[in-house]
């Protein structure tokens, strides 16, 4: 969550911007506000500044909490970009009657010290904004606050006209005035003029009678109301810029930091998409066991093989020839095929994202506990993260079956090509048919169609095995190999895009929200720069 001076900075800067955007070209009131911390006496002041007791001042501590904007009339009739620019500030417009030597607005504000003071400390930065001239009341215990420097310096950017009045002091009010010099000569107001006045503490019952002609009043009035305070548009703008400059990078450090965290999510998924693709190559194509491809695309060459004009008459044949071939096969499947199956594709497949999961899981809750807007995003993460990773899992396997059909045409190109390259070696063709016809006796590639047996454990069997052996045997062979590492280069990049598409991607494109989340992102983080840059230009 943002801290105070962020929050008040933030709201001087769009109040200001909104200041220069709509009071351009108006014929402006000179706008006074009277701040400083609780029980100094600002309503008091600001009742000797209207010459009448209009503002309603109390002996208890934090009693003003909203904006009051005192005036004449015909100042009041022309107040509605006043209120557009305060839209969401608690704040009240009052017309005096007795008349101010210039068109002006004194606004009465809340202090900024209180305990209660967090919920309404912004509006002072609002009128601050607004503000052709700051008069800061404090008094003899309340100078040296922190508070009170604290709003100095977050207002010193402005350069505006600054007046202190020192209320409430005695005898040693030049000890106190001169320690407050000092303060201020330590401080950037150092290098502005900054006039001090000092009133001395009189009971509130006859406060107007023995100050409001005064003339320490008289001459607060003078310089509060002097037309040279009036500040230009372009001192405005150049204020508000100081501003912004000053206070960015606070601004940005909490979405800095929410981005970096989504960031440090993407390399986590990355790094885990980069380990299911390493062990989907070593688990699974750099087996000759699994390799499920290419033993497919033998099966689809020996149909390639078959002479079409007895091909027909001869499947039926081999169907009772080879009954009991397939019924041996059958037994050797109930024995096998267990593991055969725990080593399927995708079998393996499953079990590499169950295992990246269970990775990113671990990642979420060891983050969670991170501090500030670190911790805020990965604990918005964790609360939708179970069921993104349930809801993947459950897609996963009709995802890997898509992919399988989206391959088959591949796997069956590969054939062709291998058969045509074949036939420029009559030689080696020949050889393969007749070690066909030996398979076709001993039922493999009947018993592998009817599902009596899988691919993998046909390649087995004596009869199969001569078939690879030709088909890696001289300058045919090299083709097949090569053709076989294409074939297992296409497989790869389709379980890439299926990986990214299906895994990374349904992590990574996460719709995160919790209070106190910014979800920025970097480009638009960027497009904040450029406008910056162009509003400082």
């Amino acid at each position: 969550m943002a801290d105070q001076k962020t929050l008040l900075s933030l709201a001087l800067s769009i109040t200001g911007l909104d200041d220069w955007i709509i009071g351009q070209g108006r014929l402006r009131p000179l706008q006074v506000a009277v701040i400083g911390p609780t029980q100094v006496g600002k309503s008091t002041l600001v009742n000797l500044l209207l010459g009448v007791e209009q503002a309603e001042a109390s002996a208890l501590a934090a009693y003003t909490e909203r904006l009051y904007g005192f005036s004449q009339p015909s100042v009041q009739g022309d107040a509605d970009w006043i209120t557009d620019i305060l839209h969401d500030a608690a704040l009240t417009l009052q017309p005096v009657k007795r008349p101010f030597p210039i068109d002006a607005i004194v606004w009465d504000t809340p202090d900024f010290d209180s305990h209660r003071s967090h919920q309404y400390r912004e509006l002072i930065a609002r009128v601050a904004a607004l503000a052709d001239v700051l008069v800061l009341v404090v008094s003899k215990e309340k100078y040296a606050d922190l508070s009170v420097w604290q709003t100095l310096q977050l207002l010193q950017p402005l350069q505006r006209t600054l007046i202190i009045c020192l209320n409430k002091v005695s005898a040693d009010e030049q000890v106190i005035k001169n320690a407050l010099v000092d303060r201020l000569s330590e401080s950037d107001w150092g290098k502005m003029n900054v006039p001090i006045l000092t009133l001395p503490y009189i009971d509130k019952d006859s406060v107007f009678g023995a100050l409001a002609r005064s003339e320490q009043i008289a001459r607060l009035k003078t310089q509060v109301l002097d037309p040279h305070n009036f500040c230009s548009e372009e001192n405005r703008l150049r204020g508000i810029q100081r501003v912004i400059v000053q206070n960015w990078d606070g601004w940005l450090l909490p979405v800095r930091h929410e981005i970096g965290a989504a960031d440090s999510w993407q390399a986590k998924v990355d790094q885990c998409l980069k380990g299911a693709l390493i062990d989907y190559r070593a688990q699974y194509l750099a087996h000759d066991h699994h390799d499920d491809a290419f033993n497919q695309t033998i099966l689809q060459l020996l149909e390639l093989l078959e002479i079409p004009a007895l091909s027909e008459p001869l499947s039926k044949v081999r169907r009772v020839l080879t009954w009991p071939a397939r019924k041996m096969f059958g037994v050797w499947q109930q024995q096998t095929g267990r593991r055969a199956k725990e080593q399927s594709e995708n079998i393996i497949l499953a079990d590499i994202i169950d295992h990246a999961l269970l990775v990113l899981r671990m990642s979420v809750t060891q983050n969670v506990t991170e501090q500030g807007q670190v911790g805020l995003w990965w604990g918005a993460l964790s609360r939708v993260y179970h069921d993104k990773a349930e809801k993947i899992r459950h897609q996963f396997p009709v995802s890997v079956n898509d992919y399988q059909k989206e391959f088959a045409p591949e796997i069956e190109k590969a054939a062709r090509l291998i058969y045509v390259r074949l036939q420029q070696n009559p030689v080696v063709l020949n050889a393969l048919r007749a070690t066909r016809l030996s398979a076709d006796l001993a039922g493999v590639v009947i018993a592998v169609k009817t599902g009596s047996i899988g691919i993998s454990e046909a390649l087995l069997t004596p009869a199969m095995l001569s078939v690879t052996s030709v088909l890696t045997e001289g300058a045919v062979g090299k083709y097949v190999g090569s053709v076989r590492e294409q074939l297992k280069q296409q497989q790869y990049e389709l379980v890439q895009r299926l990986l990214q598409e299906q895994f990374a991607a349904p992590l990574l494109n996460l719709e995160l929200e919790l209070p106190g989340l910014f979800n920025v992102s970097e480009r638009k983080l960027g497009q904040a720069e450029t406008a910056l840059q162009e509003l400082l230009a």
